[in-house]
């Protein structure tokens, strides 16, 4: 049990993905049908499958999205 307590103490971050994993789709390539294309992100989910199986790149996606938005500004 010690040893568990020591990880759990630690408590480090995964790091922020990059790219859906099930589809195998980069955030950048996200991003690149968002500027290019004009579609909506539903629509690049439904045409890439990003985001579609584990959803688990969904938060990642939307802090990437949202920063870089904020540094187009």
């Amino acid at each position: 049990m010690e040893l568990n307590g020591a990880f759990a103490a630690r408590r480090v971050a995964p790091p922020e993905m990059t790219r859906c994993e099930c589809a195998d789709v980069s955030f950048e390539d996200v991003a690149a049908h968002l500027d290019s294309h004009g579609l909506r992100l539903d629509d690049i989910f439904e045409k890439t499958g990003c985001g579609q199986t584990c959803t688990a790149c969904l938060p990642d996606l939307r802090t990437f999205l949202a920063r870089r938005r904020d540094t187009a500004a």
